[in-house]
């Protein structure tokens, strides 16, 4: 794989490649809209160029490309890159879109995955074509083709190393991660996959329960989202509940009017005001106790 030239191409000569396309989660209508007019604003040289192999295919910048059409533009500025084989370009469509995006754990180690097939499909490929050049007597080439240089332009792969673990290494994830999202995914378990998703359980909690039957993954989901749910809830009754009080000395506020006072050292707040504050702490203070008590539950449970 090597870069070719960087050209400026008419911009309905490029065309989608469905591999880099489906990749990543495209922008919305909102989100493409302001990329376009960023483009209308300061040009297209303030971004940067697309990625495309040499008979044109998008590479990397399918968001950038539909700025660019939503903006107007006839030609554009590219990056052509030649490359060895269609898994070579698969390989470098994630590289690229790494160094751009801020991914979570569970997305990278699902790209890491998705690499690790894209070697293991190469290996195979060029195995095969090892093969076929010894078949046909040309041993010397049968011989350059298997030891040709592994994928990105790394060296051939040690013994002792899976391309799992070569594509944790590249996309900078831990190898047993990749392992248990992968085995979370295998499931099949949309509710499963969701609350690993939405860190409702870790990815490690999710490996375990996808050893275990449908009743038990359902009964723990349930129980994580309630606590994820108390802890919400205190949030929003120290919002609701007047969390400025706290500021002006809500607890010393309480335990003046439990004393029978009337005013505090804080003149601002008036007799009403410490009744209200003393309700806020109270509800805050019942909140805390039923999220600790669930905390409790689900631990003990």
């Amino acid at each position: 794989m090597h870069k070719v030239t960087q050209t400026t191409v008419d911009i309905n000569a490029i065309r989608p490649w469905d591999r880099a396309k489906d990749g990543f989660d495209p922008y919305s209508p909102d989100e493409l809209e302001s990329l376009a007019n960023h483009i209308r604003t300061k040009g297209p040289s303030s971004l940067q160029d697309l990625t495309i192999s040499p008979d044109f295919l998008l590479v990397d910048g399918y968001n950038r490309w539909a700025a660019m059409r939503m903006a107007g533009l006839d030609q554009v500025e590219a990056q052509v890159w030649a490359y060895a084989d269609e898994e070579e370009m698969f390989q470098h469509s994630i590289m690229l879109n790494l160094k751009r995006r801020h991914l979570d754990t569970v997305t990278r180690a699902r790209k890491a995955a998705e690499l690790s097939e894209s070697y293991e499909k190469q290996a195979a490929q060029r195995a095969n074509a090892a093969r076929s050049e010894a078949a046909r007597g040309n041993d010397n080439a049968a011989k350059d083709r298997e030891n040709s240089p592994a994928p990105i332009g790394a060296p051939p792969l040690p013994r002792h190393e899976h391309t799992w673990e070569r594509a944790a290494k590249d996309i900078g994830v831990g190898h047993h991660t990749v392992r248990q999202v992968k085995k979370v995914d295998a499931t099949g378990d949309q509710e499963l996959i969701t609350a690993m998703d939405d860190k409702t359980v870790s990815i490690a909690k999710a490996a375990r329960l996808a050893d275990e039957p449908e009743p038990i993954r359902r009964a723990v989901i349930l129980a994580a989202r309630n606590t994820a749910d108390a802890e919400i809830n205190l949030s929003a009754a120290m919002s609701r509940e007047g969390a400025e009080y706290f500021i002006a000395g809500c607890v010393d506020a309480m335990q003046k009017l439990e004393a029978g006072g009337k005013r505090t050292k804080w003149d601002g707040l008036t007799e009403d005001q410490l009744a209200t504050c003393a309700s806020a702490l109270g509800g805050v203070m019942r909140e805390a106790e039923k999220w600790h008590n669930t905390i409790r539950k689900n631990d003990n449970g």
